[in-house]
C-alpha cells in the first residue's frame, strides 16, 4: 500500500479511534471521580485483623492512580491522532542527521560495555 492511500485510509479510521479513546477516557474521569468508599476493618473468624481499612484505602488509591495514569496515556495517543490527522507535515519524511552518521560503536551499543 502506498503512502496516499495509506494516508487516506488513517483520515477515515482516525476519527473513530479518537472517539473510542475518548469515551474510555471519560468513563475513565467518571469512575475515578466518584467519591471515596468507606473502609473498615476486614477481619477473621477469630476476630484477627487480616487488612486494615488504612490498606484498602491506599489499595484503592493505587488503582485510582494507575486508572488516571492510563488515562492520561491514552490522552497521548489522542493528540498524536489529532496531530496525524490536521498537520500536513506528519507524513513528511525527515533524516535525522545522528541517524545518518553513525560511528560503529553508535551501531552496536553493546560493544562499548563487552569485556575483552
Amino acid at each position: 500500500m502506498d503512502n496516499g492511500k495509506l494516508q487516506e485510509k488513517r483520515k477515515k479510521e482516525i476519527p473513530t479511534l479518537i472517539e473510542k479513546y475518548q469515551k474510555l477516557v471519560d468513563d475513565t474521569f467518571d469512575a475515578v471521580s466518584k467519591p471515596l468508599p468507606t473502609f473498615s476493618d476486614i477481619t477473621d473468624k477469630d476476630g484477627d485483623i487480616i487488612k486494615t481499612a488504612e490498606q484498602q484505602l491506599y489499595s484503592f488509591l493505587g488503582v485510582r492512580d494507575a486508572a488516571l495514569d492510563r488515562a492520561d496515556g491514552i490522552l497521548g495517543k489522542i493528540n498524536e491522532l489529532e496531530r496525524e490527522l490536521h498537520d500536513p507535515t506528519f507524513w513528511d519524511v525527515v533524516e535525522n542527521e545522528d541517524e545518518v552518521k553513525s560511528s560503529p560503536a553508535n551501531k552496536n551499543p553493546l560493544k562499548r560495555h563487552t569485556k575483552k
